[in-house]
């Protein structure tokens, strides 16, 4: 890190820094230090993030990209601010409370999968476009209140490298487009999701989480139009339908499945 500016005084900021390359920080703007309050613009361009592994104890690969303006006091704040990350078009806003969020909005849109599992350090094991909406009014647990809408698009795995990662022996493309709508309430979560690929149409109309115990209780569907295509899965060819729905309930290490089957 290399610190080309750094100006510190009663009532002003500025930090000027590079990271190696053409990677830099930016942030300036009004500080009352005795007010406690700041009123600052931030600039951030990280061409390679896993030079930040020493700080963010996690790897992280690629590049990110964020600016933005953070205004307020110790007892209330916000940041707002946009980004490019996996190639999207993300905005968010974060209001802050003592320094906790307590209402958080986050949008995302058309973010590339196969370079967030580049970000994540992960295997390319799909790829397609993410859309997220997330609107959280209240983020303390125990008066929890939001909304979570996750949508994937244009799906595709990668079989080289499923096949390579888990052993597998996909030939045939597997597409897929994926649903998601989650509840916020005080310690719960209500889902409602589905997955339709060129394998199987997976829906769980209600799924109820608890946020304090991580106790899970589900329904779910599984309708698969044709066996032949669970080939390279189970490395048997069946043909034929198979259709199933039942109930799901998982707590202390342990799963209850009960159903029936045409």
């Amino acid at each position: 890190l290399k610190v080309n500016n750094f100006t510190l005084t009663s009532n002003y900021l500025n930090f000027d820094a590079s990271i190696n390359d053409n990677s830099k920080i930016n942030i300036s703007g009004d500080l009352s230090i005795f007010k406690k309050s700041v009123d600052l613009k931030y600039d951030i361009k990280i061409n390679d993030l896993s030079t930040l592994k020493n700080l963010t104890k996690q790897e992280f690969k690629g590049s990110f990209v964020t600016n933005g303006i953070f205004i307020g006091n110790e007892d209330e704040a916000i940041i707002q601010g946009i980004s490019d990350i996996a190639q999207s078009q993300t905005k968010y806003y974060f209001n802050l409370e003592d320094f906790e969020p307590k209402n958080i909005n986050i949008q995302v849109k058309n973010a590339k999968i196969e370079d967030l599992l580049v970000l994540l350090n992960k295997p390319q094991y799909a790829k397609g476009d993410l859309t997220i909406h997330t609107d959280i009014k209240n983020a303390d647990l125990s008066k929890l209140d939001g909304m979570i809408i996750a949508k994937i698009t244009d799906g595709k795995i990668n079989n080289d490298v499923v096949n390579s990662e888990f052993n597998q022996g996909f030939k045939s493309a597997i597409n897929f487009q994926s649903e998601i709508n989650a509840i916020l309430t005080p310690n719960k979560a209500e889902v409602k999701s589905n997955l339709n690929s060129s394998l199987a149409e997976i829906s769980m109309n209600k799924t109820t989480i608890d946020l304090s115990t991580n106790n899970i209780k589900t329904d779910y569907k599984i309708d698969i139009k044709n066996l032949a295509k669970l080939e390279g899965i189970i490395s048997k060819k069946l043909n034929g339908e198979f259709l199933t729905d039942g109930n799901l309930k998982a707590f202390d290490k342990t799963i209850q499945l009960e159903g029936s089957s045409d």
